[in-house]
């Protein structure tokens, strides 16, 4: 039994506009009446079952008026119940707020109703009987496809229905007065109109189905365009052909680089969310394009912090050379773009080249991240930097050789690596 005190779940947010409500306006808000507080799914059947309903009921008058065309007050009855049915199908909407499949299920008992009447009163000779099966493709769009058991019954009644009336009621009762001829009329009317409508609901499926087709087809791509900005490439392919299997690779030779943004923490007192964030986008969004241009990982951001490696995950041989480079760009990047906000800031960055540990931790929000001596040795020496100035390790000043100008600054003691000998890197 259909609880009459049932209310639709309300989901929708008071202030946002439901394109389906804005395109709706005039006399197409009939498609959709009592459909407010429904959304989605749910929402679209109810507009669908609003948009059958008119169709049919169209259809209805339309029949209506064929049958006063050829019969006049002989088909009085026939015509009397075709109006009296389209008056009763537009009265559904008025029952979707008391249950969402209410509408539907009235909607279907005055169908059958009238397919029967029509069908017993004309025979199968008019071709009416037809429509039965145009029911049967309709009333499974507008039950749903989560109302199996329904739509089973329904196939079968109508189906059925159909089966009756073409195998044993060939010709019209008694009741109705109505010429072979005029049968005829109605039988090249009914047919075309009748696969017509079989048609439309066949056509709206397989255009349902693309749609959805389409929208997977942009979820799928908005997951891997994700995925791809989270994990290096060739690590995000793994992950997704062995999901749960542990991603760590020792890499012999790489560069890390850290660059830190100088006297953020006084600006991050001073200014609002909203404006150091919007600062914070700014900047690292072109030191992304950056890394991006040089072919080197960008591993994450903490803070104010900006952290990249070259070397990883596939090998490079001159990784030294891009992070070198990338460094100096990052530089005048930065002062660039000190100049266009009309402000004084700086950046200090530390470069250091030796083995590390890259992997995947975390499977709720994984991340790709590096351990190991030399991004500690990286992290130590852009804290040791001075506003403005690169420096670099032994290793990492080994590797560059003449290609890049860079000058010693002698061995100094970083806090958790030692005595270690440090460059400067100059251009």
């Amino acid at each position: 039994m259909v609880s009459h005190t049932h209310q639709p779940p309300v989901v929708e947010t008071p202030n946002r506009i439901d394109p389906l409500d804005e395109f709706a306006t005039g006399w197409l808000s009939f498609l959709t009446k009592g459909t407010l507080g429904y959304a989605g799914n749910q929402k679209r059947r109810l507009i669908l079952t609003n948009v059958l309903i008119s169709m049919t009921a169209a259809l209805m008058m339309i029949y209506a008026a064929i049958y006063a065309f050829i019969g006049g007050a002989d088909l009085s009855l026939p015509i009397l119940v075709n109006l009296t049915a389209a008056f009763l199908l537009v009265l559904t909407p008025v029952l979707h707020p008391i249950h969402p499949m209410l509408g539907a299920l009235y909607n279907l008992a005055i169908w059958l109703s009238f397919g029967f009447f029509t069908s017993f009163s004309f025979g199968s000779g008019s071709g009416l009987h037809f429509f039965f099966l145009s029911g049967v493709a309709s009333a499974i769009l507008i039950m749903g496809v989560r109302q199996n058991l329904i739509s089973m019954v329904n196939i079968f009644v109508q189906v059925g229905f159909f089966m009756y009336f073409d195998k044993f009621r060939p010709e019209p009762a008694a009741y109705i007065a109505i010429s072979e001829a005029q049968v005829g009329i109605l039988y090249y009317l009914s047919v075309p109109l009748a696969v017509g409508f079989i048609f439309c609901m066949v056509l709206y499926a397989f255009l349902q189905a693309h749609r959805a087709e389409l929208m997977l087809q942009e979820e799928y791509e908005f997951s891997e365009n994700l995925l791809a900005r989270m994990l290096p490439q060739p690590v995000a392919s793994e992950l997704k052909q062995s999901p749960g299997k542990t991603i760590a690779t020792y890499h012999e030779d790489a560069t890390i680089l850290f660059a830190d943004l100088v006297g953020f923490s006084p600006r991050a007192e001073t200014q609002s969310a909203e404006d150091l964030v919007t600062f914070l986008n700014a900047i690292f969004t072109r030191f992304d394009l950056l890394a991006e241009r040089h072919g080197v990982e960008k591993i994450k951001t903490i803070g104010d912090a900006f952290m990249v490696a070259g070397g990883m995950p596939q090998k490079q041989p001159d990784h030294a050379e891009r992070i070198a480079q990338l460094a100096l760009e990052m530089m005048a990047e930065a002062k660039r773009f000190a100049s266009e906000i009309g402000e004084d800031f700086d950046l200090r960055i530390g470069v250091a080249t030796g083995g590390a540990v890259a992997g995947v931790i975390g499977t709720h929000k994984p991340f790709y991240d590096v351990w190991g001596t030399t991004v500690n040795l990286a992290a130590r020496l852009e804290t040791t930097a001075q506003p403005g100035t690169i420096l670099i390790s032994a290793a990492t000043n080994a590797d560059l050789g003449d290609a890049f100008e860079t000058a010693p600054r002698g061995a100094l003691e970083l806090k958790g690596v030692g005595v270690t000998p440090v460059f400067e890197l100059r251009g």
